[in-house]
């Protein structure tokens, strides 16, 4: 019985970390290190600027796999009911403009979801003297 419970525990542990390994250690493209993630959350600012904007125009960009809590990704639509379970997914965040955008794609996902769109401080950003 203990070992049983020992091999599950070694089950679990395997699966919960493959994926962040997996998309840290491989590009998703041939041509590119940039994650797919990063290039649907692009994909979808362009549709939202109308623009077509690459990785050289914007600011910043961060790209981070989370576990969240239910299928709204941490973004919730008030008056949306979302599967409560815990769901993969990838915070994008890209700077273009003194705006920061916050996408949210589920893992597997083809398509984003613009969680927030912030203006940011432009006196905040240092300069070069």
């Amino acid at each position: 019985m203990k070992r049983l419970i020992y091999v599950l525990v070694a089950v679990l542990a395997a699966l919960m970390i493959a994926p962040f390994v997996l998309a840290q250690a491989t590009p998703e493209s041939p041509d590119s290190d940039v994650p797919t993630e990063v290039n649907t959350a692009l994909a979808a600012l362009n549709a939202r600027v109308s623009m077509e904007l690459t990785l050289e125009d914007l600011q910043s960009y961060l790209f981070t796999q989370e576990v969240f809590n239910d299928a709204s990704l941490g973004c919730p639509v008030e008056g949306q009911m979302y599967a409560q379970v815990v769901t993969r997914g990838y915070t994008v965040v890209l700077t273009y403009d003194n705006i920061t955008y916050d996408f949210r794609i589920p893992d597997g996902g083809a398509s984003a979801v613009l969680c927030s769109e912030t203006p940011s401080d432009p006196s905040a950003v240092p300069t070069a003297v």
